[in-house]
């Protein structure tokens, strides 16, 4: 038991550091006993401190599991609230589709237990097991979990499932939470994918059109962990901005100011000046900000302008200090430029201001006018906004309540809003293991999860260090040598968009017309008719078709690394789709023509989608693109 133990734990020192640190701690279990009745190779747990078994009958518990999960076992997903003694996470492994089984124990002493059982050695390795405690599970560790083989595309077929009655009954309510904890993560992976493929090739050309610029500009590297002050403080333009502005003007020499777009003209008007700018919209209006500001005045700023923004927004920064950052998109990445950086995980110019504050090395980030709600007077943002402080409230389904700073209260919100929210916290939760602190002095709005809630003269006065002025950072621009050099790599990259992308499109296009010409033999039938309307041999052979056509776009690095990211918006309800026919449990002939017609018919419609965005991204690539 001793060996299996160890040879577990050291699997898990590399996919789960903070537990294999905890299980290594234990010498003994003292809450839980493990016991093995005459006769029976089942072990059960009784709980000492609830003088309660884990089963009634672990024998039969365990058959019964294994009748229930039969209707699982097409799953590639599945998520357990509990371990139990380890039998059906066992039995659970051996299904042959199952990429990922999630376990989430609330007792430490069980996994300790357990892990002497049964190896799982090679299950954690691989991480096709992954093992949490309860404790761990937070926002942004959900997302990670829905990140790992595309399992956000399997939402519709989420659910917690309780390893025996024993949690369902002593956990209700950290069951409930973990699952609200991570149907939340899921529906945010799922909304961030976006709703429109117009977006994503808006940000595709003008991240090819800005490439040279980019280049012979200062790489982001140049302001890592560059921080020059004790704290970093972000200022946005929700409603509560205006009354903190008297305060921030008094301490402006000795705190890195890190303003949005947004608040720029404001600024200038109260006499602060900014060390920084973000701007992180991909619309020309992004450019009245800058237009609304004097060129004196951002001569002293270093603007942080991300790759995909329009050209107007550069227009307006001629002369400035532009440092030209990728976001962390897969598209960005292909060009393999990584000393211009990737920034931008989140949402709005805010969430680009906090990482870059992370990014610089700030320990400490201070957060006003972070809003993300509507004032108690309905304004939206800030007096002395470019595009006026009331932005049309809310509605329908846009319309959300979130808690209030402070608590006690609800506020209203928009869905966008709540999602930079989301954003902050997954990066506040990513962060605070290595002792950032986040302090949300806006006093006012909704609620941030996780950050310190303080009023910004409380922070001032018993935080804030005030001992020496701050001294500006000095960034030089990318060299000749350099920039032919980077130029000539974005050449190489461009050509194996064009080749690569025509010849997956070409094979995309022959599979539907494929497709296209049988479906039209199901339309107008009845459903029994649709059941002879193709034969075996052409039922085969369609999937066939599809199947090599699914392998050859995951195996195409230009899909995985280029295409996939701006196509997803497109794809993303398809892959759901595609997702819940895939899953389904059949037992006889008819179910499984069924399912088999069910999954051409959604192909043609993926495929479609597929090849228009294909041709679309080809096209803005095309047409953003002038060789050097």
């Amino acid at each position: 038991m001793e060996q299996t133990f160890k040879k577990n734990i050291e699997s898990l020192k590399t996919v789960n550091l903070p537990l294999y640190q905890e299980l290594s701690d234990i010498i003994d279990a003292e809450r839980f006993e493990l016991i093995q009745e005459e006769g029976s190779i089942h072990y059960n747990l009784v709980d000492l401190e609830h003088n309660r078994s884990v089963y009634i009958d672990p024998a039969q518990e365990l058959l019964a599991a294994q009748l229930e999960f039969k209707q699982y076992r097409e799953y590639e997903f599945l998520y357990f609230f509990g371990i139990g003694n380890g039998n059906l996470a066992n039995h659970l492994l051996e299904f042959k589709k199952l990429s990922q089984l999630v376990i989430i124990e609330p007792e430490i002493e069980i996994l300790y237990i357990v892990l002497h059982l049964h190896d799982f050695s090679k299950a954690l390795q691989s991480k096709k097991l992954l093992l949490f405690t309860s404790k761990q599970i937070n926002f942004n560790l959900a997302i990670q979990i829905f990140s790992l083989n595309l399992a956000k595309f399997h939402a519709r077929n989420f659910r917690l499932h309780s390893a025996s009655t024993y949690y369902a009954d002593l956990y209700h309510d950290a069951i409930i939470e973990t699952s609200s904890i991570m149907s939340s993560a899921l529906l945010h992976s799922i909304a961030v994918s976006g709703n429109s493929i117009s977006d994503a090739l808006r940000g595709v050309k003008h991240h090819i059109k800005n490439l040279p610029y980019m280049i012979q500009h200062p790489p982001l590297e140049q302001l890592q962990n560059k921080k020059y002050t004790d704290a970093a403080i972000v200022v946005s333009t929700g409603p509560s901005l205006k009354k903190q502005l008297p305060l921030l003007k008094k301490i402006q020499d000795y705190i890195t100011i890190i303003s949005v777009d947004a608040s720029l003209p404001i600024l200038e008007k109260e006499g602060i000046q900014p060390d920084f700018c973000t701007s992180i919209e991909r619309v020309d209006l992004s450019a009245k900000f800058f237009e609304s500001t004097s060129k004196e005045f951002m001569k002293n700023t270093t603007f942080i302008n991300v790759s995909v923004q329009h050209e107007r927004v550069l227009k307006a920064l001629e002369g400035q200090t532009v440092v030209m950052p990728m976001r962390p998109f897969k598209y960005n990445r292909f060009f393999e430029l990584d000393q211009y950086g990737y920034i931008g995980f989140g949402m709005s110019a805010a969430n680009l201001a906090h990482e870059l504050a992370l990014y610089m090395g700030y320990r400490n980030v201070v957060l006003i006018g972070q809003d993300l709600a509507f004032g108690d007077d309905g304004t939206s943002h800030s007096g002395g906004h470019v595009f006026g402080a009331n932005e049309k409230e809310a509605s329908g389904n846009d319309l959300e309540e979130l808690e209030a700073y402070g608590g006690g209260r609800m506020v209203k919100s928009r869905m966008v809003w709540r999602l930079f929210r989301d954003f902050f916290q997954q990066t506040i939760q990513t962060y605070a293991a290595y002792g950032f602190k986040v302090y949300n002095c806006t006093e006012g709005g909704a609620r941030i999860p996780d950050t310190i809630e303080m009023p910004f003269q409380d922070y001032i006065d018993n935080i804030l260090s005030q001992n020496e002025i701050k001294q500006p950072l000095t960034l030089h621009n990318t060299s000749e040598e350099e920039v032919a050099t980077h130029m000539r790599t974005v050449d190489e990259k461009i050509q194996t968009i064009y080749r690569d992308g025509q010849d997956l499109k070409e094979l995309v296009d022959a599979t539907f017309l494929e497709l296209n010409q049988a479906c039209q033999k199901l339309e107008n039938k009845t459903e029994e008719e649709t059941l002879v309307a193709l034969n075996d041999n052409e039922i085969i052979k369609l999937l066939t078709s599809i199947e090599y056509t699914r392998k050859k776009m995951n195996k195409s690095q230009t899909f995985a690394i280029f295409f996939s990211e701006i196509t997803q918006s497109t794809l993303v309800h398809s892959e759901l789709d595609l997702a819940a026919i895939k899953v389904q449990y059949v037992d006889d002939i008819k179910s499984n023509q069924k399912k088999a017609l069910q999954w051409i018919v959604h192909h043609r419609s993926f495929l479609f989608g597929l090849s228009a965005s294909l041709h679309e991204a080809i096209n803005a690539v095309k047409d953003n693109y002038t060789a050097q």
